[in-house]
């Protein structure tokens, strides 16, 4: 991912579907990057019975950037009374209710071979609705296809007199689907698999203008701290 990895503008997702690591044998590798050759890592432990490198491919890989920074009005979702589903584009919103209250369930977004959704718990508030001096903590996850594990870490929202703060945090990392005892082994030893998506963090900060609109700053940040759960 290169500088969008260390100066982040938004959260880079680099999903693989039916991923599998590169076998040593029999395989040539050539890297080279600004025209300095690199040599690959040999896993610890074999995979399969085989020696792997420290390197994995798909044939079907999702490249998501998740919630990009943005400075600007935002546009409200208009929404009936009691509607459920909402959908703009390739993007499909659940609607959960409470006391004639709307917050978002989910966001679900399509792309050509992949679908990939973002899901709250519970369900994420509605700014309009939010009282002063208020705070809101929960969960949220980022996931695929069940095969390619999910995301997840918490969310908070504060609300004082003028301004509202929002913080989203991958706190638990990725929690990967593996159905190997050797892959297992080597995703619980091999910390950085699973907790790189700790190291990010974003920060909104948003204000209500004279004629009601929100307009929002927003920023992620790259701490370089693997937060232990």
């Amino acid at each position: 991912m290169g500088d969008a990895a260390i100066n982040p503008t938004s959260l880079p997702l680099v999903i693989l579907y039916d991923f599998y690591f590169v076998r040593k044998k029999q395989t040539e590798v050539i890297i080279s990057i600004n025209g300095r050759s690199h040599q690959l890592d040999e896993l610890p432990i074999p995979i399969d019975w085989q020696k792997m490198t420290f390197a994995r491919y798909s044939p079907k890989p999702l490249i998501a950037t998740l919630n990009p920074e943005y400075n600007g009005l935002l546009k409200p979702l208009e929404i009936e009374m009691g509607q459920k589903i909402y959908e703009k584009g390739n993007c499909s919103y659940q609607i959960e209710w409470t006391d004639q209250i709307a917050s978002i369930k989910s966001m679900c977004l399509k792309s050509d071979n992949h679908i990939l959704t973002m899901s709250f718990t519970p369900s994420f508030p509605c700014l309009n609705t939010t009282m002063v001096n208020t705070r809101y903590k929960g969960f949220f996850e980022v996931c695929g296809h069940e095969s390619a594990g999910n995301i997840s870490g918490e969310y908070t929202v504060h609300s004082d007199k003028k301004n509202i703060h929002i913080r989203a945090v991958p706190s638990k990392g990725w929690k990967p689907k593996v159905t190997k005892f050797s892959t297992w082994f080597l995703f619980n030893v091999v910390n950085v698999f699973k907790k790189w998506p700790t190291t990010y963090r974003w920060d909104g900060q948003l204000q209500k203008n004279a004629e009601g609109s929100w307009y929002m700053q927003s920023k992620w940040i790259r701490t370089g701290q693997i937060l232990k759960n």
